[in-house]
């Protein structure tokens, strides 16, 4: 008698108010978030992936006293990012708020150095 009503587990899940549907399609949902956030963190965060070697030695002079590529929450109140850039200028192009992405700082360093060549830092020759 129940057997002819077809509910089999495989076919449960294609039940769209079924609890253990709905719980597949958050796993399914959590996992791609997850995937997402894996590439931004990637994007934003290993450096060694990305970042320019002049830039990375650049760094280790301004902030980091030889460790590259120097100290990303470095802020000496005057001077911010692990570039070591002064804060109005770093600020004409970003936000500094303290928890700057390495990306982020990269990006605000290569611009001021677009603009005004590698002078714009005492370790420019590094």
């Amino acid at each position: 008698m129940g057997a002819a009503t077809g509910s089999s587990p495989s076919s449960l899940l294609r039940v769209k108010g079924c609890p253990r549907y709905l719980a597949h399609v958050l796993q399914r949902k959590a996992r791609a978030a997850r995937l997402v956030y894996l590439r931004w963190h990637r994007d934003q965060y290993e450096w060694w992936r990305w970042l320019p070697d002049k830039f990375a030695r650049v760094g280790a002079c301004e902030t980091g006293y030889g460790k590259r590529p120097g100290s990303w929450t470095w802020d000496s109140g005057t001077y911010v990012s692990a570039f070591g850039i002064y804060r109005p200028a770093y600020e004409a192009y970003h936000r500094w708020t303290g928890h700057n992405t390495p990306r982020e700082q990269y990006e605000v360093a290569a611009a001021i150095q677009a603009r005004f060549g590698w002078g714009a830092w005492g370790c420019g020759g590094a």
